[in-house]
């Protein structure tokens, strides 16, 4: 499992987002296994332009389809 323990930019530290460890687990596909994903339909992405800025936004469902909770990326 992947846990972002740390981030910098340049010299500057960087506080880690909450549920970033979970996004990157979630994020790996193997070409020559696709079913490791298991999460694969689990987020609706929606990218958004925002004052020049692009913004990806992902939005987990809950086991019945319905949008649950999101994650600001």
């Amino acid at each position: 499992m992947i846990v972002v323990t740390k981030m910098k930019l340049g010299d500057y530290d960087v506080p880690v987002p909450v549920g970033l460890s979970e996004l990157l687990k979630d994020a790996w596909v193997l070409k020559d296994r696709p079913e490791a994903n298991t999460s694969a339909g689990e987020y609706t992405r929606r990218i958004e332009m925002r004052n020049g800025r692009l913004y990806t936004i992902l939005t987990k469902k809950e086991v019945n389809g319905h949008e649950k909770a999101v994650k600001r990326v």
